[in-house]
């Protein structure tokens, strides 16, 4: 199931334009990294892509369905957002991540659900806070929370706002190893806003560098990641490193 975007604007009421004809398509399988300075568009991007915000009709469509034709009960059973920040419920954590099966519930959760929400909980690492209020744990539990809320919905679009932010190095590893097995399953397309380029590379299959709203460049790492275009994304002097034993290069900023 693919998510494509062709000639995509998003512009505020007061007319200050933020998304400027971009087309792109989300394919299982793939990830798509999205790189550029606060205030490019990746955010804005991202909730335009979940069905967030009002776009041109038919912009957005989802195997071929217009995105906004679709109630939302049945987009959120196919495309998942995390921001951010999110913006958790006043919950236990095991109820916050079960809330993201009910797009797909007919009544109460069943023992299947259950189980599913109890294995998410366990491969982010809160499987012991599962009964803990979800204000008293710390910031980057409550953004794994959050990504284990979407996966509950088992989506084939996920889309992710610095799902990394908040996270130590090691549970940076650890969800990126979880959404690269995500990956080679084949079932799920994953866009995600991320700062660390370097970072990214684990992980991405395409790039779009995003520069006031519109494609600086977009395609495989070896032809958006060049010390010239990353330099032009962020306006400073970029080196390109390659390092004995890494199968990537690493990119010094500044």
């Amino acid at each position: 199931m693919a998510l494509t975007a062709r000639d995509l604007h998003f512009a505020y009421p007061n007319g200050q334009e933020i998304l400027r004809g971009l087309s792109l398509r989300l394919a299982p399988g793939t990830c798509l990294a999205i790189l550029g300075e606060n205030g490019s568009g990746k955010s804005t991007l991202l909730k335009a892509l979940a069905g967030l915000l009002p776009t041109p009709p038919g912009a957005l469509q989802l195997d071929g369905t217009p995105l906004d034709t679709l109630p939302p009960r049945i987009r959120a059973r196919h495309v998942a957002f995390v921001p951010q920040s999110p913006s958790l419920p006043d919950c236990t954590t095991l109820e916050a991540v079960l809330l993201g099966r009910i797009p797909h519930l007919q009544g109460e959760p069943t023992p299947a659900d259950l189980a599913l929400a109890r294995d998410l909980l366990r491969q982010m690492k809160l499987e012991e806070k599962a009964l803990r209020p979800l204000d008293t744990l710390s910031g980057g539990e409550q953004q794994r929370a959050a990504l284990a809320q979407a996966l509950a919905q088992q989506p084939r679009v996920l889309l992710l706002d610095e799902p990394t932010s908040n996270l130590d190095l090691r549970a940076q590893r650890e969800i990126l190893s979880l959404l690269q097995e995500l990956l080679q399953q084949g079932k799920t397309a994953i866009a995600l806003a991320i700062h660390d380029v370097n970072l990214a590379q684990a992980i991405a299959t395409e790039f779009l560098l995003l520069k006031e709203g519109k494609a600086l460049a977009q395609g495989t790492p070896r032809e958006t990641l060049t010390p010239a275009l990353l330099s032009r994304l962020y306006g400073v002097p970029v080196q390109r490193l390659t390092l004995p034993g890494s199968p990537t290069a690493h990119f010094l900023f500044g």
